[in-house]
């Protein structure tokens, strides 16, 4: 029996330190790939902020990035997708809002 695809796979949280912000995102899968964090201001005054990084198997990777404004809130998704049995799967896709 074929072994299914992995599916939400992929965990994001946030960790804060002074005028950064720590992006901790965990593939629980076995399959390795490529993530995109998407970072849109619920306001619509700051600029969205996109970062592609890899990501390996069961492998824990942390971004930074500036840290929201005071009273700024930001959406954040990543995505990720890599091979497995020769065919491109989203084995996480995750979402979390992060205020300043």
């Amino acid at each position: 029996q074929a072994v299914p695809a992995p599916k939400d796979a992929v965990t994001l949280t946030f960790q804060k330190e002074g005028f950064q912000i720590n992006a901790v995102v965990v593939n629980n899968s076995t399959v390795t790939g490529q993530c995109q964090y998407d970072a849109v201001n619920t306001n619509g005054i700051i600029p969205e902020r996109i970062d592609n990084f890899p990501i390996g198997a069961k492998q824990t990777v942390t971004r930074t990035y500036p840290a929201p404004p005071p009273l700024a809130e930001f959406h954040a998704t990543v995505t990720c997708t890599g091979d497995f049995n020769g065919t491109s799967d989203e084995f996480g896709n995750t979402s979390t809002d992060v205020t300043g």
